[in-house]
C-alpha cells in the first residue's frame, strides 16, 4: 500500500483533481478529473 495524493489545480481556468503516488524520485499519476466543489473551495481558501 502506497500513499497517495489529491493535487488540485487550474488548467484553462477550469479546476481538475489528480490522484498521485511517488515512485521513487518520480510522480505517478493515477487519475485526473474535474475537480468537485468542496476541492476547489479548499484550494481557493
Amino acid at each position: 500500500d502506497e500513499p497517495r495524493f489529491v493535487v488540485v489545480g487550474m488548467i484553462w481556468e477550469k479546476h481538475w483533481s489528480a490522484v498521485i503516488t511517488y515512485r521513487g524520485e518520480r510522480v505517478r499519476l493515477i487519475s485526473v478529473r474535474r475537480a468537485r466543489v468542496e476541492e476547489v473551495e479548499v484550494c481557493e481558501s
